[in-house]
């Protein structure tokens, strides 16, 4: 059982409704929402950040100089000719970042009965199992809609992806060569990737690739642990359907492997995630629900701005993942990913 269920034995004298302690309920998911995502950001290597930063508003935004490069040269010195000569001002660039507002919604409806059957009578292990359910779930929400719009952006631009799966003949699936090979659209900044994200098919496509290469040490490290090396570079292995590109019917799916940079996508919850608790009786079983009454976060990319004006307020699924509402501001090797595509 987790902690939370030991501070809610503690707390015994507050209010329970059927096997829940509601008033406690919002508190403990605001408890494990920031331990869910330490987690990860540090499963992630920084490569996703969750965070967090209450503000009104739908969208967040700053500025950010832009010239990376090009304000430093080189100076005469002495006063006899060619010292002392006038010299041409470089204009300092900026531009400004925006992060978009994605609004949460959680609506749960159950019986008490079908509680007290599946995980006995005791609210304070009841409501410390709900808790942290609901904490992982927004997680998972939040990190599946982080990918939507990464992948989008990412794929936008020509120079930071590749296509194995649909522009090459043939076909194929990935292998180590195209992992150095996505690396090397970074150019010198190649280093700065800390961890992948693939599909649970890339990963295992990935292992039979090393296998069947025979490199000594290498496939048996593979056979024994049914793990891939991936340069040294750790992975988040997730089958969010963000990762998966069906262009139609029928036709081979291609899944997206990306490389992060640390910070390469930001989610931050920006309103807190509140919920209101009703019991409802009339019939058989007495039923509860659970609604919240705020609660969002925002998505933001490195190197690159949500465009409000073509994309609007808390996007859908659709406009977060088309690449025009993401607008590249840093130069290609300042941006937060690189990608690949196989099949």
């Amino acid at each position: 059982m987790s902690s939370g269920s030991q501070n809610f034995r503690s707390t015994g004298h507050l209010s329970v409704s059927g096997l829940l302690y509601p008033d406690l309920l919002s508190t403990a998911i605001t408890e494990l929402t920031p331990q869910v995502s330490n987690a990860f950001n540090a499963a992630s290597n920084g490569g996703m950040v969750l965070t967090s930063s209450i503000h009104p508003g739908d969208y967040a935004a700053s500025a950010q100089f832009i010239n990376h490069g090009g304000l430093i040269s080189r100076r005469q010195v002495g006063s006899a000719s060619p010292g002392n000569q006038p010299i041409t001002p470089t204009r300092l660039n900026r531009s400004e970042i925006i992060s978009v507002k994605l609004n949460e919604s959680l609506y749960v409806e159950d019986s008490f009965d079908a509680l007290a059957k599946t995980f006995g009578t005791v609210p304070a292990d009841v409501t410390a199992l709900l808790a942290e359910e609901i904490a992982k779930d927004r997680a998972i929400y939040k990190l599946d809609r982080a990918l939507t719009a990464l992948v989008a952006a990412t794929m936008n631009q020509a120079s930071l992806n590749i296509d194995i799966g649909g522009a090459v003949s043939p076909q194929r699936t990935i292998t180590s060569n195209d992992l150095v090979d996505t690396l090397a659209q970074f150019g010198d900044q190649a280093s700065q990737v800390a961890c992948w994200v693939m599909h649970s098919k890339v990963w295992f496509d990935l292992v039979k690739s090393q296998i069947t290469a025979n490199i000594d040490g290498l496939s048996s490290f593979n056979v024994q642990t049914g793990r891939p090396e991936t340069l040294g570079i750790p992975v988040i292995v997730s089958d969010s359907a963000a990762l998966v590109n069906t262009s139609s019917p029928g036709e081979l799916s291609e899944y997206v492997t990306l490389g992060l940079k640390p910070g390469a996508v930001t989610i931050t919850e920006s309103e807190a995630f509140d919920i209101d608790f009703q019991t409802v009786h009339g019939n058989d079983n007495v039923q509860f629900s659970i609604q919240n009454t705020t609660g969002a976060f925002d998505v933001g990319l490195m190197g690159y701005s949500y465009d409000l004006a073509n994309g609007g307020i808390n996007p859908t699924d659709t406009v977060l993942g088309t690449g025009t509402n993401w607008d590249r501001v840093l130069q290609l090797k300042n941006t937060g990913a690189v990608a690949i595509q196989s099949l």
